[in-house]
């Protein structure tokens, strides 16, 4: 079973903010996110940028669209790296990024958690319209 899920924050307004939006797919494998978006990120939270060396490629599918990794994002907060590349739709995240930090996810029908030793860490909320949960990007660096 795959579970997916929206990060994102609600900008002063209360709207939505599109450059903190990334989609949880427990069935992924590698956190990615635009150069775009890392950019603006980067400009946000201040994340560190490391390359690595050789050439190495994100496929997306079987057959799908294959991308360049342009360079990562160094592991943070709730946050393994995030591989950087030209042209992905929207920044993909893992669960693995919380439960390789001890915690366990959990959905209901209203929310979705990051729980650690009987505490919320993460709280992100479902929105019935997208049929999505959604989180904080941003936060996660900062728990």
């Amino acid at each position: 079973m795959v579970i997916s899920s929206v990060f994102m924050c609600n900008g002063d307004d209360g709207k939505s903010n599109k450059e903190r939006q990334a989609i949880s797919d427990s069935g992924t494998n590698i956190n990615v996110m635009s150069r775009q978006a890392a950019e603006k990120l980067q400009d946000r939270i201040g994340v560190e940028r490391e390359d690595k060396v050789g050439v190495q490629f994100i496929r997306f599918g079987k057959e799908g669209a294959k991308e360049k990794i342009l360079y990562f994002i160094k592991k943070k907060g709730m946050m393994d790296e995030v591989a950087v590349v030209e042209n992905v739709a929207a920044t993909l995240m893992h669960n693995r990024n919380f439960t390789n930090r001890g915690c366990t996810v959990v959905y209901d029908e209203d929310s979705v958690y990051a729980i650690r030793e009987g505490r919320i860490i993460v709280e992100g909320v479902y929105d019935e319209r997208t049929r999505l949960y959604y989180w904080d990007i941003d936060h996660l660096y900062y728990p």
